[in-house]
């Protein structure tokens, strides 16, 4: 019995091409997916400086005497 070489055994370059490509376009996808949602995560946050918007301490109209209650 012989052992005959099959032909055609490396893959053709276009094939490599075709794989490299879809990796790309794979990566790119994730990566802007991946911005697009920490940009709709920030647009959905609440402001940074939320907390200290300069109303802090300062006596509202049930609170004039300063007695904090």
């Amino acid at each position: 019995m012989t052992v005959v070489p099959i032909a055609g055994a490396d893959l053709p370059v276009i094939w490599w091409v075709f794989w490299l490509v879809v990796m790309a376009v794979g990566v790119f996808g994730a990566f802007a997916w991946w911005l697009v949602r920490a940009a709709l995560r920030e647009d959905s946050a609440p402001p940074a400086d939320h907390e200290h918007d300069g109303l802090h301490g300062t006596p509202d109209e049930s609170d004039t005497d300063g007695s904090g209650g």
